[in-house]
């Protein structure tokens, strides 16, 4: 009789499971549905992360473009204002050994010395003018 007794309380068990199973699926269903939702909304996070990630190294890209640019051309203009400034100072150079040329030979050096006072003018109102360009 024993035996027959433990059959009988296994056969509550299967029933309470059995009577369990439909709530468990339906938990479970839940559950799936509640993590399936959270996956969707995760994947636009992530695609919405991917994009903004590409603009900013599209960004990033032509910031850099434009940054190598402005060097270059800072550079470009470094170079030519030494150049303008070694111009300026043989230029001086001369202006000041002609006028002391002018100094010593007297009145036989005047019309010399003003074709050089002409062409002094000229080339300050170039120099004049590439100071402006390059400003």
């Amino acid at each position: 009789m024993s035996g027959s007794g433990d059959s009988g309380s296994q056969m509550p068990q299967e029933s309470n499971t059995v009577q369990d199973l439909p709530s468990k699926y339906e938990k479970l269903a839940a559950e799936y549905a509640k993590i399936k939702a959270q996956a969707i909304v995760l994947k636009k996070a992530v695609l919405e992360e991917q994009k903004q990630n590409g603009d900013l190294k599209q960004t990033l890209r032509s910031q850099e473009q434009s940054l190598r640019k402005n060097e270059q051309e800072m550079e470009s203009l470094v170079f030519r204002n030494q150049q303008l400034t070694k111009r300026v100072t043989v230029l001086q150079d001369d202006l000041e050994e002609e006028r002391k040329l002018a100094k010593k030979g007297g009145k036989k050096h005047d019309s010399a010395s003003s074709s050089v006072s002409e062409y002094n003018g000229v080339l300050d109102e170039d120099f004049k003018r590439l100071i402006q360009e390059n400003g």
